[in-house]
């Protein structure tokens, strides 16, 4: 028996330390893959499902982004924009006739923008956040699970493509088990971007509320 429980702690010790070497190895591959996407624009869909997966919004538009620059525009079933720009998020609602300011943090909840909005290995935010999850990749894909419980966002899932080995999908759940879909198409990586659509000025006739 006591060579028997000596096998189990030496197994297990092999099995832990594998695991470990995995999820060091998934972590520096999916900052590599993000630093290497310096700027990328295309199309996305958007949707958000509940615990038992019935649909409560489906949005679709385009977007685009540069170091630490991030635009990104809705225009179904509403028009609005999302600008990341000099540390702070605006969003541009043109129903409401509203602007809302407010500072890019590295709060959870931001997670998906951040990862998005700068060049991988650059962005300190993004990278630590990455910092307070467990990750594992398989397949091109990697499963990002939060290590604490009751975290705004408990888990994500991040799908490069083939091809261009861009951001292909993201997908995060929420604490209320809701989950966000991100499907991107028609990815141009690496091209250049002029900076003026992410530096738009507020519209005058705009209320601003900073939050």
């Amino acid at each position: 028996m006591k060579y028997l429980f000596l096998l189990f702690i030496c197994l297990v010790n092999i099995t832990t330390s594998y695991s470990l070497n995995a999820n060091l190895n998934a972590e520096s591959e999916l900052k590599k893959k993000l630093s290497e996407t310096k700027t990328l624009s295309g199309n996305f869909t958007q949707t958000t499902q509940d615990a038992s997966g019935n649909i409560l919004l489906t949005s679709e538009g385009q977007f685009k982004l540069s170091p630490g620059l991030f635009f990104w525009e809705t225009q179904q079933p509403y028009q609005q924009k999302i600008i990341v720009r000099n540390g702070e998020v605006v969003l541009l609602d043109s129903e409401l006739l509203q602007a809302t300011v407010r500072q890019l943090n590295d709060s959870a909840d931001q997670l998906p923008v951040l990862l998005l909005a700068g060049s991988g290995a650059d962005n300190k935010n993004a990278m630590k956040i990455l910092a307070g999850f467990d990750i594992s990749e398989n397949k091109n894909q990697y499963l990002l699970t939060s290590k604490k419980q009751n975290e705004l966002v408990s888990s994500i899932v991040i799908r490069f493509d083939e091809d261009s080995q861009a951001v292909a999908q993201i997908k995060f759940t929420n604490a209320l088990e809701q989950t966000t879909i991100i499907n991107f198409s028609q990815l141009r990586a690496n091209k250049t971007i002029e900076s003026k659509i992410f530096y738009q000025a507020i519209p005058d006739d705009y209320d601003v509320v900073d939050s």
